[in-house]
């Protein structure tokens, strides 16, 4: 079946990263959990218990990889699939703890992990790796340059306080496409209908 959970996928991918790394250092004298490191907006209506979270606010399509063609199923190459949907994704990770020197050793810690490691491969059958045959090779996250007037827009809309915050860009992400295999018609099959069209039109 085409799988469309990527976006889901990804966001539960980097989230258990961040908690692992902020686990893993040893200045971090707290313990960090999928409950305290939660997915979703910024909001003073978060549980205290809450550490920091990460808010995806932006899906679009990847400019690089927007004109794919057409590929052959890998069981039956007769069969041709319509390409994925590629995405780049924009996070948004906002350290929440209540002591501020804690929120920058968050901040500092989830930075240096992506900054070692930007690049991981999706399990095949995994949400990240397609269904259909068309597997990424790697996905990456980097460090998004926004300026502080982005920031200042974008937290205006969220109708919080401006809070201490990293942006994080990930590409590419894709969804499959849900439309049904095509079949091929083979080469031969094409040029001995060329010839028989000319015959017919007296070429």
């Amino acid at each position: 079946m085409p799988d469309f959970s990527a976006i889901n996928g990804i966001a539960t991918a980097l989230q258990a990263q961040c908690v692992a790394s902020l686990n893993s250092a040893s200045e971090i004298n707290f313990t960090v959990s999928s409950d305290s490191f939660v997915l979703g907006p910024p909001s003073r209506n978060l549980a205290s218990s809450v550490v920091s979270c990460l808010y995806l606010y932006h899906a679009g399509i990847d400019p690089h990889l927007r004109n794919q063609r057409m590929f052959s199923a890998p069981a039956e190459p007769s069969l041709m699939i319509s390409p994925p949907l590629p995405l780049q994704l924009r996070f948004l990770l906002v350290p929440r703890h209540s002591d501020e020197d804690n929120n920058q050793l968050i901040l500092g810690r989830i930075l240096q992990h992506f900054h070692d490691a930007p690049v991981f491969r999706p399990t095949p059958g995994s949400a990240l790796a397609s269904s259909r045959g068309e597997n990424i090779e790697k996905i990456r996250v980097r460090h998004d340059q926004a300026s502080y007037q982005d920031l200042a827009t974008l937290w205006s809309g969220l109708a919080e306080p401006y809070r201490l915050s990293a942006g994080f860009i990930v590409d590419t992400i894709t969804i499959d496409s849900a439309k049904p295999s095509e079949p091929v018609a083979r080469v031969d099959e094409i040029l001995g209908a060329t010839r028989r069209l000319k015959t017919e039109a007296g070429g």
